[in-house]
Order: structure tokens, then C-alpha cells, then sequence
């Protein structure tokens, strides 16, 4: 699918089965460029004759490369031919931006083949004037270049984006992946996200974006000012998976490939448990709250309370907050009678975008109002005008003060698998 960024290259078409009598070249023996090209459009190799006599190519575009030890996973043309064949920059059509290590952690966990330094000409693998880091593999049918963000925010992620994409020409989707905040409850039916969920983005609202006035700040929402719709083919293809049908098989597939990064340990993508998924109500804040413990914090009662810096770096055990004020979810419920029920759940909508680390429950919930936001992050505004984009995170917080990282892992992880479950109904 050509999703408008640029002109395609190669005619791309639906995956065929793979025939049983094909076996991947041996590696003594060279690989000429007609089977890197049936891998990018899953065409069947036609015969090649290979043997050590083979001439030189003599276009540059598709060197032939011998004997590459890369390893893969997986059994379809990407991965067999993979281990034999070099790939170019302009090769690359799906650009995945991580901004913390942890994300990218979990990226390449479900990589189904990992290409490393040593297999690839770096130098070539990027314009002269592109600073960034980057990984490569391949994800179902998708070359794909894994960039690391040097930080978070909209700035980071617009110039990440602009160099990328003098690099990698031809990139036709840009996946925002990792972690997020998460809006509770959403919608007129109130449907619930809990901790480890996904959220897809159907749309962006830059709520740190406007005006300051004496009594409140205004977002500005003008035509110029708003983010653009996604691409058509991208409303195309959220529209299939919001179906009955596809949106279960999207949530089976994302909970394979977390079973798949989960039996690795050294991912530490392990669900913390029903129990540890706290959420208090928004207008509890995390403070301390016993008389004469703090002179700092204020009364608790007011509605915008001052807190302590002692307070904010704090758990919820060391500040004993009451949990009285905790709120009660159906869906914990159930996953604390029937464990197996633990799997994460895909929810499509706005996400809201900004610099600022949404850390209060009164305003998450009045941005989600006002809006119809059900989720917060920081780098998908950057990356929205540059690229046909979509931002996939995993829920690791509520957005409030009682915010910690010991969901962020598993978090990472439940992106990470959605993200390549979401990849393997694209066709580009």
C-alpha cells in the first residue's frame, strides 16, 4: 500500500505460501538482486542459476553480497533471504521511533530478523548529514528502520523526523511505539483502559498549544493550527481493524507476540499483576497528608493543593495514601478471579500530544473531556507532519500524581507487539 510520502519503487502485492520445495541459498553461493526484489514484493524467486562463475551485476543499486551470517526468525521469504542479501536505504518503507530505551528494547524483541552493524554498510545507510541512530530488520513483510530518539518531546521528534526522512526516501508509514498515559474511563459508554492496554491513534490534539490569559489558557483550534487527518489509506486500514472481526484477531495477535517477547527474560516484560493497578480518583492528590508532617503541602481540600517536592518523588506507600479513594474497575475484578483474562486490550481514539508530562488527574480528565483524548504522550506531534503517522503506546500510568515506572516495561512491550501485529495487515 503507498500511503502518499512518495513514489513506489517496487510493485508490491498480498503474501503468497511459501512453496515447499524452496530452500535458501547455501551460503557459499551468491544471491543475484531478482530474489531482493521477490522478498520486498513476496513474488516467488524465479530459477536463478547459481553456481561460482556467476558475473559481477552491473548496476549498484543491488550488489550481490556472499556468504552474510544475519540472524532471523520466522520462515517466509524476508527471513530466508535476509541471511543472503544486503538491503539499501531506499529499500526501507516502515520507520518506527522509539524515545526511550526501554521502547526500543521491545522493538527489536519482535523483530523477526535482526540485521546488526556488521551486516550492513552504515555508510550508506544514511544521508551525510543525518545524525541519528538507528537499527534495521525486517517485520513480517516490512524492511524496517528502528530510530532512537536522542529525547523526548515534539521537538526531538521533528528534527528525528526531518533527518530520517532525507535518508530513507521512500518510507511510507512512521510508528510512533512505546508508553503512555491513559485515560481511565472514555466515551458515553465509559469503557475502561487499565494498565498494559494499547491505544492507536485515530487523531492528534496538541493540548499545551495556545494562549495564556490572566484566567486560563486557551488551546488554539483553528484549521491551521490542528494536526491533519491521517493519510486515507491509513483511515482505511483503522477503519478494517475497528471491525469485529479484524479487532479481535489484532488483540490475539498482539497477545502472541507478547508471549513471544515474554519468554525471554531478559525483556522483563512480566504483568505486574491486578492488584499492583491502582487508580485513585482525580481529585485525590498525592501529598502528604498527616498534620505536622509537611509545612509545604497544603490543605488537601483545596482545588489546586501545593506539593512538596519530597511528596512528588514519593510512592503511595511511603505517603500512605488512603486507599478509600481507590476506584473500582469490572475488568480488574474479573482479572483478579480468572488471571488468564490478563491480556491487554486495543482502543482506538485521540491522543493527546505535548511537552509537558501530564501528571494531574483534574486535568487529564478535563482535557479528555474537552477533547475526547484518551491518551497522553510527548513525541508524536514532531513525527505527525513529516511522515504518514501513527502513534501505538502501551498504558504504563493515568496521567495523575500517583504516577510510577512499574508498568513501563510491560507497557513498552504490549506496543511493541501490537505495533508488529498492526504492520502484518499492511501492505505497501
Amino acid at each position: 500500500m503507498d500511503f502518499g510520502t512518495s513514489r513506489r519503487r517496487f510493485p508490491f502485492h498480498p503474501p503468497r505460501p511459501i512453496p515447499k520445495a524452496y530452500e535458501a541459498p547455501k551460503p557459499a553461493r551468491s544471491l543475484d538482486s531478482r530474489i531482493l526484489k521477490a522478498t520486498l514484493s513476496h513474488e516467488e524467486p524465479k530459477p536463478v542459476a547459481v553456481s561460482q562463475a556467476d558475473p559481477q551485476p552491473t548496476s549498484n543499486r543491488d550488489p550481490i553480497v556472499h556468504n552474510l551470517n544475519v540472524p532471523h526468525r520466522g520462515s517466509d521469504y524476508a527471513s530466508a533471504a535476509a541471511s543472503q542479501t544486503t538491503y539499501s536505504r531506499e529499500h526501507v518503507r516502515v520507520a518506527i521511533c522509539c524515545a526511550l530505551p526501554l521502547e526500543a528494547d521491545a522493538v527489536q524483541a519482535v523483530f523477526d530478523t535482526c540485521l546488526d552493524d556488521d551486516d550492513l554498510d552504515q555508510d550508506k545507510m544514511r544521508s551525510s548529514s543525518d545524525t541519528n541512530s538507528y537499527n534495521f530488520g525486517i517485520i513480517g513483510r516490512h524492511f524496517t528502520v528502528l530510530v532512537h530518539m536522542p529525547g523526548m518531546g515534539r521537538t526531538n521528534g521533528a528534527i528525528v523526523a526531518t533527518k530520517c526522512q532525507a535518508s530513507f526516501p521512500n518510507i511510507k508509514l512512521a510508528l510512533v511505539v512505546g508508553i503512555c498515559g491513559g485515560l481511565p474511563f472514555y466515551g458515553t459508554e465509559k469503557k475502561e483502559i487499565i494498565l498494559g492496554d494499547v491505544v492507536i491513534s485515530e487523531g492528534l490534539y496538541g493540548y499545551d498549544f495556545g494562549s495564556r490569559f490572566p484566567d486560563e489558557f486557551v488551546v488554539k483550534n483553528s484549521a491551521d493550527d490542528v494536526f491533519a487527518r491521517p493519510s486515507p489509506q491509513v483511515r482505511s486500514i483503522l477503519r478494517k481493524l475497528k471491525s469485529r472481526h479484524n479487532h479481535r484477531k489484532l488483540q490475539l495477535k498482539t497477545h502472541e507476540y507478547l508471549r513471544q517477547i515474554q519468554r525471554d527474560p531478559e525483556n522483563r516484560a512480566h504483568y505486574p499483576g491486578a492488584k499492583e493497578d491502582q487508580l485513585f480518583a482525580g481529585t485525590y492528590a498525592h501529598m502528604h497528608r498527616s498534620p505536622g508532617e509537611c509545612n509545604k503541602c497544603s490543605d488537601a481540600n483545596t482545588i489546586a493543593p501545593r506539593v512538596c517536592l519530597e511528596a512528588r518523588s514519593s510512592t503511595c506507600g511511603n505517603l500512605a495514601c488512603d486507599n478509600a479513594m481507590l476506584v473500582t474497575r469490572s475488568r480488574l475484578n474479573v482479572i483478579l478471579d480468572h488471571p488468564a483474562e490478563a491480556r491487554p486490550m486495543i482502543h482506538f481514539g485521540k491522543v493527546a500530544c505535548g511537552d509537558q508530562v501530564m501528571k494531574s488527574g483534574n486535568h487529564r480528565d478535563a482535557i479528555g473531556h474537552e477533547s475526547g483524548a484518551i491518551a497522553f504522550e510527548m513525541e508524536g506531534a514532531g513525527i505527525w507532519d513529516s511522515f504518514s503517522c501513527l502513534v501505538i503506546k502501551g498504558v504504563c500510568d493515568y496521567a495523575d500524581s500517583h504516577k510510577h515506572k512499574k508498568w513501563q516495561s510491560y507497557a513498552a512491550a504490549t506496543a511493541a507487539a501490537c505495533a508488529k501485529a498492526f504492520l502484518q495487515e499492511c501492505y505497501m
